[in-house]
């Protein structure tokens, strides 16, 4: 049975400190953040036309959240699926949704490739164990990646435009607001990763986990305001 399986990954915080049936407690707690993430931007933004990219995204949110606090609970393989693949997912619709806004149609082939990926991380922990986690980072990598080079060009896409809008004005401080955001979670978790031995007491994970979900809720905010713009553009007959 595959939820028998132990995790591929166990990560710096020490297990069973605090609980003998929560293996990691701060990076489970943490987990909350996620969910709450989703429910805050939902229950405090109105989605443009229940927009379905969103609305998933949101699900999927809510979903990593759990997975998240079912995974540092138990650091079962089964549960580590359950955080991994709707990260997976979540990035594939970001990229979607990227598209959708730049008016581009999704490549059969890259459909394609996104199943194999999937497919290939749930089976290479019966194959090669040790490379699972890293073979998940790469492909989530490669996602974020892709979805920054994909941001950059709506954003040049709205430094063409001449006029004030207050919802212009947001994207460009939610930008900031990101940047900051997402460049003071990459330093943690390679201190987390690299540093364990000597930061494991300060639970830079967690951190992390706290972080992501505030650097997804002004993402999202940034994207619901983007797809607010195409709207509008679109009943004044702009190009965006």
């Amino acid at each position: 049975m595959i939820l028998h399986y132990n995790s591929s990954i166990n990560w710096c915080e020490p297990d069973y400190v605090y609980f003998s049936f929560i293996a990691e407690f701060w990076n489970s707690i943490s987990g909350l953040s996620l969910i709450y993430s989703s429910y805050y931007f939902k229950k405090n933004n109105q989605i443009i036309n229940d927009n379905s990219f969103i609305t998933k995204i949101l699900f999927l949110l809510y979903v990593v959240g759990i997975g998240t606090i079912l995974f540092h609970s138990t650091l079962l393989y089964f549960f580590q699926l359950f955080d991994e693949i709707p990260m997976l997912l979540m990035a594939f619709n970001y990229i979607d949704l990227c598209k959708s806004i730049l008016n581009v149609d999704l490549n059969e082939m890259e459909s394609v490739i996104r199943l194999v990926t999937l497919y290939t991380i749930i089976f290479s922990y019966f194959i090669l164990p040790e490379y699972q986690v890293l073979l998940f980072m790469l492909s989530f990598t490669v996602c974020v990646v892709y979805i920054l080079f994909l941001l950059i060009k709506i954003n040049k896409k709205l430094d063409q435009v001449t006029y004030y809008d207050y919802r212009i004005y947001r994207i460009k401080k939610y930008n900031k607001i990101i940047s900051y955001i997402f460049i003071s979670s990459f330093i943690i978790w390679i201190l987390d990763s690299s540093f364990c031995y000597y930061v494991q007491h300060l639970h830079f994970h967690s951190t992390w986990h706290i972080l992501t979900s505030i650097g997804l809720y002004y993402l999202n905010s940034i994207f619901n305001e983007m797809l607010h713009l195409k709207t509008y553009f679109k009943s004044v007959k702009y190009s965006f």
